[in-house]
């Protein structure tokens, strides 16, 4: 007599668990701040312990999947997919393609908040819009149609944010521009 016996699942680790939702949280919480103009002190606080836990757990895996015996294929598919989140966050972090991507589905919304501008050679007061996929602190003009989008403050005392430079204009005398990123656009830090 046959019986249909259902194969056994076995549960997965516990270090494997944790690796995949720290790193779905560290992915998620560092993805708006990699892909911002500047790199606040506060954010990188906050994702050290998150980074250490992920660090730690990510090492253990290997560990695991060294030992042939101990080897399972949803171990192996889990820590590459949280190797893959973990590369394009340092993508992100040491290269402007992920700032770029940003600025380029947020231009439209940018340019139309840049027609809304007050006179040339203003600053508005902090004004927190959002704009595309930015929130806006606040904005300033040149005297011949650049604009500086206030994106983010940066360190201790310092502000970033994106710059539109069309050709034939000069920023505004308060920023210096820091990167193009494509087209008109530009990283741009605060002049104290």
């Amino acid at each position: 007599m046959m019986t249909d016996a259902k194969p056994t699942v076995r549960p997965l680790p516990y270090h494997v668990c944790v690796l995949v939702a720290v790193t779905g949280i560290w992915f998620f919480l560092c993805l708006p701040h990699v892909t911002n103009a500047g790199a606040g002190l506060q954010w990188g606080c906050l994702l050290l312990p998150l980074t250490v836990v992920m660090v730690a757990s990510w090492f253990r895996c290997l560990v695991q999947l060294a030992d042939a015996e101990k080897r399972d294929r949803r171990v192996v598919k889990l820590w590459c997919g949280c190797t893959a989140l973990g590369l394009v966050i340092a993508l992100f972090t040491f290269t402007p393609v992920g700032l770029t991507a940003r600025v380029w589905l947020s231009s439209g919304s940018l340019q139309q908040l840049a027609g809304d501008l007050l006179p040339a050679g203003e600053e508005t007061p902090t004004v927190d819009r959002i704009a595309g996929l930015f929130l806006v602190e606040k904005y300033e003009t040149s005297n011949d149609g650049a604009v500086a989008f206030y994106t983010c403050e940066s360190g201790m005392c310092n502000r970033a944010g994106v710059l539109y430079l069309p050709p034939g204009t000069t920023p505004p005398s308060s920023v210096r521009v820091e990167e193009h990123l494509y087209g008109p656009w530009y990283r741009f830090w605060w002049k104290w």
